[in-house]
């Protein structure tokens, strides 16, 4: 009454001969039998004669077509959208034009639809439903009501209800590969086993090839992943380190995945171009919150030590992988510098150097792209390793133009896949003298013979050599070749190799795990490794023990040798 009483006749009433008092009668025969009173929640807007009168009140009709739809799109799941729909309508047109007091208060509402069999949640629930899908709908100091002014976020948020789940899926696939992983073509998302086997072979075989999983993975999903996979050791397996993470369950991720989608087709039908940026602009936003929230989730690199004829027998390491932007380029530079750096392809090389006499560099190349548990190739490093090698002198390569030892080959890469591994040779001439290893033979000593000179006994002096800190096993070496190359006629007794390494603060992710264990976060480490050899050395075989320490980014490296130095002495009869 106080509506229709009050406040439609300072509106400027209906118009002509119909009246306040010819609305209420309609209403009534609306509503006289099903419902105990009359109230706003009785002017549906369902009803053409309602829609009718209130035109007088809205001379465009369009603020009640809006409302309208608004109502029906969230009566499509919660059962009190009609009433709260026709009710704050009622209060919004029957408001003085630019008054603050437009629409109606929650308590007004509440007495306009609320009934003693009406659940207070369902109330709640198709209110807050209203202020979330309903276009139109505005709540602002304490008063809700509809404007003509389109609110394009609840737009963008009802029509997003209508996207399937398998579109969210594949544009956050497509997120992932694109904006945060910034994949090149080499890159595939785990679905399952053989479409990813498959996935993997259409990318090619001799490349370094990634597959990202959108949860972890299981130990059967691993080893049927790789078992019988060609080059697989140039498969690198990413996982997330968040264990709760899953790209294609996640409710937060479909929501804005579905959000994109919905703000992308309203932008597509926008009539105006600024209109165009604002659906635009809201697509933006919700791709940033999945790039966002992909890149907290982290990585972990999937590092096999074993591959057994069954997953039970399996060994594999979880590398987290450091880096910012968990795209491919921090990928790899984990790989060559935190994990497989080139040192440790030449330790790998060395541990088995026999085996890869008379074997051509591709060959062993190949090894590197097909064996689980070998370091894992980034680009040319085998080669460049082999190389290397070949320049130390301890290995030599030969090829139909150029045989090489103590230099790098003059041979393009091409050729350098080509040539030979061969044992250390001198450069125009045969090979290296084969390095002898324990005593010296012992001799009888010579009978005097009478006139002559008293006989020479030899004497041994022990020297300790040292080698202050280096900071790399080759440096190391080099300064240990340096110390004995002035001294004759020696061996050495016993050699102390000691390695320490200090950092004070930093991702314990970004360290060996010789060093740390699975554990992982900001920590400070010290670690000082001993490690002592006795025996009958030669200078050869002591500089071979300094290259085959392991090697550590950041590690100081020396060395304390005892020298036994053999000299002759004049017996004293």
């Amino acid at each position: 009454m106080d509506l229709l009483l009050r406040r439609v006749p300072a509106r400027g009433g209906f118009q002509g001969v119909r009246g306040a008092l010819g609305f209420m009668g309609h209403l009534v025969r609306l509503t006289h039998g099903k419902a105990d009173l009359v109230s706003p929640v009785s002017a549906t807007l369902e009803d053409r004669d309602v829609r009718t009168w209130l035109s007088d009140l809205d001379v465009s009709a369009n603020l009640i077509e809006k409302a309208r739809v608004d109502s029906q799109n969230v009566a499509t799941r919660y059962p009190l959208a009609a009433q709260i729909g026709s009710s704050v309508f009622l209060y919004t047109v029957t408001s003085q034009t630019g008054s603050k007091l437009r629409g109606s208060t929650p308590d007004e509402l509440k007495r306009s639809v609320l009934g003693p069999d009406t659940d207070i949640n369902d109330f709640e629930n198709t209110l807050a439903a209203f202020e979330k899908f309903g276009a139109h709908f505005h709540y602002q100091e304490g008063r809700y009501y509809f404007d003509e002014e389109e609110q394009p976020d609840a737009k963008v948020e009802f029509r997003s209800l209508t996207v399937p789940d398998h579109k969210a899926r594949e544009l956050l696939r497509q997120i992932w590969l694109t904006d945060v992983f910034r994949d090149d073509g080499s890159t595939t998302l785990y679905s399952d086993t053989e479409t990813t086997r498959r996935q993997l072979g259409e990318i090619g075989k001799d490349r370094l090839r990634f597959v990202l999983a959108p949860k972890r993975l299981t130990a059967t999903e691993r080893h049927e992943l790789f078992d019988g996979l060609e080059f697989r050791n140039q498969v690198v397996l990413l996982e997330p380190k968040d264990g709760d993470f899953d790209l294609d369950r996640n409710p937060d991720f479909l929501k804005w995945a579905k959000r994109q989608v919905a703000a992308q087709e309203l932008a597509a039908f926008s009539d105006g171009s600024e209109r165009r940026e604002i659906y635009e602009r809201i697509q933006r936003a919700d791709k940033g919150h999945c790039v966002s929230a992909i890149r907290k989730a982290g990585l972990i690199l999937i590092r096999w030590e074993k591959f057994g004829p069954d997953e039970s027998e399996d060994t594999c390491e979880e590398e987290i992988v450091s880096g910012k932007d968990m795209s491919r380029s921090d990928v790899l530079l984990f790989l060559t510098t935190a994990l497989f750096p080139e040192q440790v392809f030449i330790d790998h090389l060395s541990d088995r150097l026999a085996s890869l006499y008379s074997q051509t560099v591709k060959v062993i190349e190949r090894d590197y792209q097909q064996v689980l548990g070998y370091p894992i190739p980034v680009g040319e490093m085998a080669v460049r390793a082999l190389k290397k090698m070949c320049l130390d002198s301890r290995i030599g390569l030969r090829h139909s133009r150029d045989n090489a030892c103590g230099r790098t080959p003059n041979l393009t890469m091409g050729e350098l896949r080509e040539a030979t591994v061969d044992a250390p040779f001198v450069e125009g001439g045969g090979a290296s003298p084969p390095v002898i290893k324990g005593k010296p033979p012992e001799f009888p000593p010579t009978p005097p013979v009478p006139g002559s000179e008293p006989p020479t006994h030899p004497r041994t002096t022990v020297k300790d050599a040292g080698c202050p800190p280096k900071p790399s096993t080759g440096e190391m070496r080099i300064e240990i070749a340096s110390r004995l190359a002035s001294l004759k006629d020696f061996w050495v007794q016993e050699v102390i190799f000691k390695t320490y390494f200090e950092s004070d603060t930093g991702d314990l992710s970004g360290l060996p795990s010789a060093f740390r264990g699975s554990l992982s976060g900001s920590a400070s480490v010290s670690v000082e490794i001993q490690i002592k050899k006795q025996g009958h050395f030669s200078k050869a075989e002591v500089e071979q023990m300094a290259e085959a320490l392991p090697a550590y980014a950041g590690a100081r490296y020396s060395a304390n040798l005892k020298v036994v130095i053999t000299q002759e002495e004049a017996h004293d009869g």
